[in-house]
């Protein structure tokens, strides 16, 4: 039950917002008018009253336009997009919790019921903003930070092949992290 604790209580906040919450003004309406002048332009830019505006974050963007020629337009779709960034989100945070603290086999628990716990976290997974997308890739460059730091060279001396593989997999390891903070400036901006 622990273990399936923080999904069921996602599920269920997610199922009573989406049934019965609408969008709200005027975070996500910006968001989806937004949205919704791109897909009318075949725009690549986020746009606000039809004027072009570079300074948004253009991913959750383009995800929803996306979206909408792939399935339609509909409100469901980008609501469904934070929702699936959170659950990323509550995955990941277990796997990094456990990568900070290897010997500790229930803190993954302890960190996706905590982050569950919280209330703007509980709030911010049903709404269509850019931050809630944005939270899975700073949280996969931490990821990755932690694991390099995890791994850092000590301890008794290794041979040359073990030395080249540890630093391949830090290399590995620094672009996933460096590709992952690009993704959350575009999801969520510079900020």
């Amino acid at each position: 039950l622990a273990r399936t604790a923080p999904f069921l209580f996602m599920g269920v906040l997610l199922f009573g917002a989406l049934a019965w919450r609408p969008t709200t003004a005027p975070i996500e309406l910006e968001t989806l008018a937004s949205a919704w002048h791109m897909y009318l332009q075949h725009s690549l830019v986020p746009l606000r009253n039809g004027v072009p505006m570079p300074d948004m974050p253009p991913l959750l963007h383009w995800l929803i336009v996306g979206g909408w020629q792939i399935v339609g337009v509909n409100e469901w779709w980008p609501r469904l997009i934070p929702a699936l960034a959170s659950l990323f989100t509550v995955l990941l945070v277990g796997r990094t919790a456990l990568a900070l603290w290897p010997h500790r086999a229930e803190t993954p628990i302890f960190a996706r019921l905590l982050l569950t716990g919280v209330g703007a976290f509980a709030v911010a997974m049903t709404m269509v903003e850019p931050q809630t997308l944005a939270q899975p890739f700073i949280l996969g460059s931490f990821h990755a930070i932690g694991m390099i730091w995890m791994t850092r060279s000590g301890g008794p001396a290794i041979g040359w092949a073990a030395k080249m593989r540890r630093a391949l997999r830090s290399l590995l390891l620094w672009i996933v992290s460096g590709l992952s903070a690009a993704l959350a400036a575009m999801a969520g901006g510079w900020a």
